[in-house]
């Protein structure tokens, strides 16, 4: 086996546990429950459309939104999840 791709397969299993969900993923997470909807359903929901595994990232903690998805998000919720809740994008748009 070649020693690069054990390497790449070691990191890609490394545990997580840095990386806390953000406000705005925890309200996500709850709007979706209380509305009965899935990560792949309101990513089909959204405008323009993402897939349900970059919905499934953000509730996660691994990856945010961009802003412009932040701002649909706030929309497509009626400001339950507000970019405010994303609080690192809010300081990268400045």
């Amino acid at each position: 086996m070649d020693d690069g791709f054990a390497l790449r397969r070691a990191r890609r299993s490394t545990p997580t546990a840095s990386r806390r969900p953000s406000l705005g993923a925890r309200r996500l997470r709850q709007w979706l429950t209380e509305h009965g909807m899935t990560p792949a359903q309101f990513g089909e929901w959204m405008d323009p459309p993402v897939s349900g595994r970059s919905v499934q990232r953000w509730l996660r903690g691994d990856t945010r939104p961009t802003f412009d998805q932040a701002a649909e998000i706030k929309r497509r919720t009626k400001t339950f999840v507000d970019l405010d809740h994303w609080a690192d994008l809010r300081q990268a748009a400045n």
